[in-house]
């Protein structure tokens, strides 16, 4: 187990340095003392989302450490004593839920840190890498870890929409004024939709395995939770800059919605996705991938909206569900 040196001796496919070279033996061990242990890196990774550290300061923990823990963690949590019954073979790792549940606690404190934040281009990559370790998530975390992401989402949707609006009504503005301040506000949408495709893709996962408890057993975060993405699906609907800004997001960073939210996707990063693109087709192949894609794009506001739409309607009393019953079917007919 490479971040648990304890179970080395236990670990059939790990190397057995004592047959090696003498020469070979000492680099082997020089190397093995530099690498840190799980819950070593477990720790830094929360005191580094606690400590709102600028990624530029520690670059190397979003984008080395994090993809390795969130790899180790799904891959050895299947041989861990969660997952394996007592045997008499020895034990090869300690992987447990709660290491992935902290993991992913501190992986949503991240996101919140760097909601709205001008410079932070890993928040493009992260839920990509992330996703593998939501399927052991408990549902303690809606309250303390995604139901604070939603909310700051909601309030600059809100904000923003609320600009776009100012700017619609604004008759005596200068042409020049005008540009200036619909360039700032086709910014912050760009921003606003990275924020949405760091967050939603790991709430969306999250949801799926949850859904059934909170219909069963009422949950008041589960509520407010839809509330919040509810009033960002609202603004989607209502903005022009926020449609246009989320397919201009996934067409240049070569993002496929379906291969995100799908279980047996294959997740790959948008910089891998457009290294491809760009070695196998032409410069006219390219423009009609692009074409083709805006037609069958589907919005990832949409999809959440989807995910979460039966807990808002649990929270309807008998008669808001007939109504929304007999809406259903005079859609049908």
């Amino acid at each position: 187990a490479f971040f648990e040196p304890e179970f080395n001796g236990n670990n059939k496919h790990g190397s057995d340095v004592s047959q090696l070279s003498p020469e070979a033996h000492d680099v082997m061990t020089n190397i093995s003392r530099t690498i840190p242990q799980l819950t070593k890196l477990i720790v830094d990774i929360e005191e580094h989302a606690e400590a709102r550290v600028p990624y530029e300061d520690a670059p190397y923990v979003v984008e080395v450490i994090l993809p390795c823990i969130c790899s180790y963690l799904s891959c050895w949590w299947s041989l861990g004593p969660e997952k394996v019954k007592q045997t008499t073979e020895p034990r090869v790792t300690n992987v447990t839920a709660s290491h992935m549940n902290s993991v992913l606690g501190s992986v949503l404190k991240l996101i919140n840190n760097n909601v709205d934040a001008v410079e932070a281009p890993w928040m493009k990559r992260i839920a990509v890498y992330t996703q593998s370790i939501i399927f052991n998530s408990s549902p303690n975390l809606i309250e303390p870890s995604f139901l604070p992401v939603s909310e700051r989402i909601k309030i600059k949707a809100n904000d923003l929409y609320s600009q776009e609006q100012s700017l619609k009504n604004a008759t005596r503005l200068e042409s020049s004024e005008r540009e200036d301040i619909e360039s700032n506000l086709m910014k912050g949408y760009e921003i606003l939709v990275r924020d949405i495709y760091a967050f939603e893709p790991l709430l969306i996962k999250y949801v799926d395995i949850h859904r059934s408890h909170w219909l069963k057993h009422s949950d008041i975060y589960a509520a407010n939770l839809y509330n919040n993405i509810a009033e960002v699906f609202s603004v989607w609907c209502r903005s022009k800059y926020l449609k246009r800004e989320e397919l201009n997001f996934v067409t240049t960073n070569n993002i496929d919605n379906t291969s995100m939210l799908m279980p047996s996707g294959k997740n790959q990063t948008p910089d891998a996705l457009l290294m491809k693109s760009s070695h196998d087709l032409s410069g006219k192949q390219k423009r009609k991938k692009r074409r083709a894609d805006k037609e069958k794009f589907t919005s990832l506001n949409v999809a959440c909206m989807k995910r979460l739409l039966t807990i808002g309607m649990n929270t309807f009393g008998g008669r808001e569900q007939e109504l929304v019953q007999l809406a259903k079917h005079k859609m049908i007919e």
